[in-house]
């Protein structure tokens, strides 16, 4: 029918006024549904459509057409599509409603919201798991599927850019070697940028599970082909791009000492001509991608405060002087960098922030950093995901003229990086806490690998998109009841076990008493990383010792070698400063990482009693996003007790 597509998008909205509710919707083998797009939304949506026609491939074994219309009148009234049109207003809502003539008609109040209704329909309707590429799961196949109406509306989102950052992916670049390209700056452990088709198979992730912000990978520089393209693909998924806090305008202290060797040793108090020279190069290549949320501000290198690497500090004397003069220069190169994008782009940038981290948040929070207008203020968690630091966390209310937003760890290298930690309760209590305060424009998840953490990512993109509306334990139980037949409350049990399993500060209940008076919050302090750097630190005090006469202990622990946890060069002198408040007790150390080994093997048992009847990919599913994180953390929780018991043996 010459016509037909002319006609999908006036029923867009003349169905509606005829039809008073949803109508029946069904998808065969042998009657598959065109997906028609209409004409003018950006090609990202396209990539989606092609996405879920694979979708409906791998369920009926045949692949719809996708095609693009037009908006003309209606010649004739179309029967058996999918019709992607946009409608409405607002950010990135959407709603998907089964109209007469067999048709789903999707229709989102922007592109995005046209793209994320699309996938809706995939993971909702289709059975599809936005995380397939690393869960392994298929959609079940079928020779015909049928609603008896489908009526789904989602509103705008809770916060506006919701993004991962693929950071320390050590993991992703052994995963496909041969598509790996070179990263060139001078920095251990940094010099593989993972391949494209890993790219596209995390960018898709992302979009399908309703992100639309992205941190492509760690120190990504875009003077690098091979970290261009990276930029490339994330965005073709319509996905906002964005920076690290040690990158603002995307150009680091670390690559700028690669392609600018002249600014080494130099500072922008020093030579500002030279740190604008290298500003302008980087923003005007990153003016050229669409999209972008910048980022602002003054770091130095190996995310550290720039006066570490290069001190200057003016005639600044006392250590107010030298604050406040850091602070202006900090708040200067802000507002030349928002000036130098301004006149890259010919206008104005309509999304820009400044993330808080260390010496940004302490700046802050004392009131002495000068931040342009506009701004997006991103504040941080502990590292660990379990607090907030005091710039957001110490006030009530935050001012609702201005835009605030939030940087928070799923993820972190020494520290929760091979194993889920932070519960989902506690994630929402925080992300709840700071929106009900107003920092609602931003939320940036440090997802580090991403396949370790599919369990808190999902139920993390769920909050982000209706914070009011999520539970965790609802969100627990949808999850299981998509991936287990049964044994559903065994696998229930086993998860609530998992997270309990770790040692916290103060107590295991405080998850359950956020914010009250008692206790300010739980903060784990033997997670994997913890452990496994403190065993490191711990091997090599064990193993030097008979070269260096151990140190002179206190007399009152002599007797009692559980009082003497290695206190020097170990995993207390590791953890940050705020987790380490009610640690001073430091003979219940030893005890306690027994005590989580103990907890996490009640666990693997309750894995083992709930895969009992399973069958094989089930088991997997329980084994991989469960079982191998709680096997881990027996392991390396009873190595570092019995090392820390061996040291104090040796002390003794």
């Amino acid at each position: 029918m010459k016509n037909k597509h002319k006609a999908l998008f006036a029923l867009a909205l003349a169905v509606s006024m005829i039809c008073g509710a949803s109508e029946p919707f069904r998808i065969t083998k042998d009657a598959m549904p065109e997906i028609v797009i209409q004409e003018g939304l950006r090609p990202f949506v396209a990539r989606a459509a092609r996405d879920v026609a694979g979708d409906l491939e791998k369920i009926f074994g045949v692949r719809p057409k996708v095609t693009t219309g037009t908006t003309g009148k209606m010649p004739v009234v179309p029967v058996n599509a999918i019709v992607l049109a946009k409608g409405g207003s607002g950010w990135e809502n959407y709603s998907l409603e089964s109209v007469e003539g067999n048709v789903l008609k999707i229709t989102g109040s922007d592109d995005r919201g046209v793209m994320f209704g699309l996938y809706r329909f995939a993971s909702e309707c289709l059975g599809v798991d936005p995380f397939y590429f690393w869960s392994g799961l298929a959609p079940a196949k079928a020779e015909a599927k049928e609603w008896k109406s489908i009526d789904i509306k989602q509103g705008d989102p809770s916060f506006k850019f919701r993004g991962w950052f693929i950071n320390d992916e050590d993991f992703l670049n052994g995963f496909r070697p041969k598509e790996n390209g070179k990263r060139r700056i001078n920095y251990p452990r940094y010099h593989v940028v993972f391949g494209p088709s890993l790219a596209e198979a995390i960018y898709e992730t992302a979009v399908r599970a309703g992100f639309n912000m992205m941190v492509c990978a760690s120190y990504v520089d875009i003077l690098n082909p091979d970290e261009k393209r990276l930029i490339d693909i994330a965005s073709s998924r319509g996905l906002y791009i964005t920076t690290h806090h040690q990158e603002p305008v995307g150009a680091g202290a670390l690559q700028l000492d690669l392609h600018f060797p002249e600014i080494r040793g130099t500072t922008y108090a020093s030579h500002p001509d030279l740190w604008r020279k290298a500003w302008r190069r980087y923003i005007g290549e990153w003016a050229k991608v669409p999209d972008v949320v910048w980022q602002l501000g003054l770091r130095g290198r190996r995310d550290a405060p720039f006066w570490q690497n290069a001190a200057d500090d003016g005639k600044a004397q006392t250590q107010e002087e030298k604050d406040r003069y850091r602070s202006s220069l900090i708040s200067k190169a802000m507002a030349e960098q928002l000036g130098m994008i301004t006149e890259a782009m010919g206008r104005k940038p309509e999304h820009y922030a400044t993330q808080l981290w260390m010496e940004g948040a302490e700046l802050y929070r004392r009131g002495l950093l000068d931040i342009p207008e506009g701004t997006i203020v991103v504040f941080s968690d502990n590292s660990a995901g379990m607090k907030f630091q005091s710039d957001i966390g110490g006030v009530k209310s935050l001012d609702p003229a201005k835009k605030f937003g939030l940087y928070y760890h799923l993820a972190l290298v020494h520290g929760n990086h091979r194993c889920e930690l932070v519960p989902p309760l506690r994630t929402h209590q925080i992300l709840g806490d700071a929106w009900r305060k107003g920092a609602r424009e931003f939320v940036l998840f440090n997802v580090s690998n991403v396949r370790p953490f599919l369990y808190t990512i999902e139920a993390a993109g769920d909050m982000t998109r209706d914070v009011g509306a999520f539970n965790a334990d609802a969100f627990r139980d949808r999850w299981i009841a998509v991936r287990f037949t049964q044994n559903t409350a065994a696998v229930a049990r086993a998860i609530d076990l998992y997270f309990a399993a770790y040692e916290t500060e103060y107590s295991r209940d405080a998850l359950s008493s956020y914010g009250s008076p008692r206790e300010r919050a739980p903060l784990a302090i033997l997670h994997d990383g913890m452990i496994t750097r403190g065993l490191r630190n711990q091997i090599d005090r064990y193993v030097a010792h008979d070269r260096a006469a151990p140190k002179p202990v206190a007399s009152q622990y002599v007797t009692d070698p559980d009082a003497l946890v290695p206190i020097g060069n170990s995993i207390l002198s590791r953890v940050n400063q705020d987790q380490n408040s009610s640690l001073h007790d430091k003979r219940r150390y030893r005890l306690r990482a027994a005590a989580q080994a103990a907890a996490f093997a009640e666990c693997a048992e309750q894995i083992t009693r709930a895969s009992k009847g399973l069958d094989e990919a089930q088991k997997r599913q329980l084994f991989e996003r469960f079982g191998y994180p709680a096997q881990f953390m027996i392991l390396s929780s009873g190595a570092f007790s019995e090392m820390s018991y061996a040291l104090a043996a040796m002390d003794l």
